[in-house]
């Protein structure tokens, strides 16, 4: 409907860096020898799900923590 009346669409994605340096203390968490990648931007896991996807023409904001407002 928004796309439709030519309202922006905006995605929010959580995802770290390769290197986990905005990760903060939940790195501690996530040693990759045990957990694997996770939440690591660019791996499996960190997709918007296909149904919902973005169109082209979208803009999809890639967030390093929890709250999609935070530092906005």
């Amino acid at each position: 409907s928004c796309r439709a009346l030519g309202m922006p669409v905006i995605y929010t994605s959580h995802a770290y860096r390769k290197d986990k340096s905005d990760m903060g203390k939940g790195a501690l968490f996530c040693d990759p020898a045990f957990h694997g990648e996770v939440m690591v931007e660019n791996t499996h896991g960190v997709e918007i799900y296909p149904a919902i996807a973005p169109k082209p023409g979208d803009v999809v904001i890639t967030k390093r923590s929890y709250s999609g407002f935070f530092a906005t």
